[in-house]
């Protein structure tokens, strides 16, 4: 090993370790706005700590790079992207999409709530590119001012975010796609993790303008949000302004081209 990389999790303080003892060059890189016990431990013998956030707490002498994300989605285009995604989810180019996902694994909370979103919607028409995630069977939906697809697992996340205008999710290291592709957003911070870490991260969107933040007990309130920004043009825009404003793409390559300026 010629030099190594800790991200956070268990196995990063006893790699850390291994390579303090064998006199590895150590970089630490923090996905949340909070960062983890590991890494806080770690980075007291990092050369350099990378953080996905500015100010981010517990590595406040992080350099703030941005989070990884897949090479399709750091040279995202949305506009060269956007025909095929439609016709990847069987879609027109009319009705507004809202897109949905919790993760890989999906999101209970979410799910449920785009279900009965999708069941009660009495506004105008528009389009549902649900990711549910495996195991998370939902009752089909019948609403003739609604269209929904239902995906289990999405291998082409760029043409999901091209395909969707405004998109529901939680807040954990995946909202740097969002900012990546430029996609506006309502966040839904899970309630679990290390030192509120889904929340701080929803927060620095909110404060940029790039989405809003829905608490979980306030999800029946979803409806509302969507109405209010999915069916505004220039609301969107903004998001999408700043959004990219404050994404770091090239993240991978940074720390990447780190990893082998210290490499002997």
């Amino acid at each position: 090993m010629r030099v190594a990389l800790g991200m956070g999790g268990y196995v990063t303080i006893p790699a850390a370790l291994a390579a303090k003892k064998s006199g590895v060059p150590l970089l630490v890189a923090e996905q949340n706005a909070g960062a983890g016990l590991s890494n806080r431990i770690a980075s007291r013998w990092a050369e350099r700590s990378f953080v996905s956030f500015p100010n981010t707490r517990g590595l406040e002498k992080g350099e703030w790079v941005g989070n990884p994300v897949r090479r399709s989605l750091a040279v995202f285009d949305r506009q060269r992207l956007r025909g095929e995604a439609l016709a990847r989810y069987g879609l027109d180019g009319y009705s507004p999409v809202l897109g949905v996902f919790g993760g890989s694994l999906g999101a209970g909370v979410l799910n449920i709530a785009a279900r009965d979103l999708a069941a009660t919607w009495t506004g105008s028409p528009m389009q549902i590119v649900h990711l549910t995630g495996e195991g998370h069977d939902l009752f089909p939906v019948t609403n003739d001012r609604v269209r929904v697809e239902e995906v289990v697992f999405e291998s082409r996340m760029d043409l999901f975010y091209a395909a969707s205008d405004l998109v529901v999710a939680r807040a954990g290291g995946g909202v740097a796609e969002l900012t990546a592709t430029g996609t506006p957003s309502v966040l839904v911070p899970g309630e679990f993790g290390s030192s509120g870490h889904q929340a701080a991260n929803a927060a620095f969107l909110l404060a940029a303008g790039a989405a809003i933040v829905l608490a979980q007990d306030r999800i029946d309130a979803l409806p509302d949000q969507v109405e209010q920004v999915l069916f505004d043009p220039e609301r969107l825009r903004a998001m999408r302004r700043a959004a990219l404003g404050i994404a770091k793409p090239q993240a991978a390559l940074t720390i990447a081209g780190a990893m082998l300026e210290l490499s002997p």
